[in-house]
Parts: C-alpha cells; structure tokens; sequence
C-alpha cells in the first residue's frame, strides 16, 4: 500500500515546494529565502529492514531475532 504524495510548503510564505514523501529533507524556498526542515514522524520501513516474523513453540508469532 503506498501512501498519496503529501505537499510540501514553506512554513514562511506557504509556497509549495513540491510534493512526495520524505525521511528527512532541508530545502531553501526560492521566494522568500527560507529554510525548511521537514522530517517524518515515523520512517517507513523498507522491506529489507522489517523483522522476520516466525512462530514460537508456543504459537507466537516473535521476531525470527528474538527465537
């Protein structure tokens, strides 16, 4: 599931810088000089970087670092 571009503005004079989605980005608006710091709340996870999940003796479901 992929999330809908989100917009990026100027937290000065509200120009949109662009739109998409950011770990962390630092961008200089063109109008009115400012410097924006945008980072997100949570990072997305890649695929490589998910736990492996697997099932204890129990039934469980643990990550496959933890067994």
């Amino acid at each position: 599931m992929t999330e809908k571009p989100h917009d990026i503005r100027c937290g000065k004079c509200n120009r949109k810088l662009g739109e998409g989605q950011y770990i962390r980005l630092a961008i200089k608006c063109p109008r009115c000089g400012g410097f924006n710091n945008f980072r997100a709340s949570t990072p997305t996870q890649h695929a490589h970087e998910r736990p492996t999940l697997k099932k204890d003796n129990h039934g469980f479901f643990k990550n496959s670092n933890a067994l």
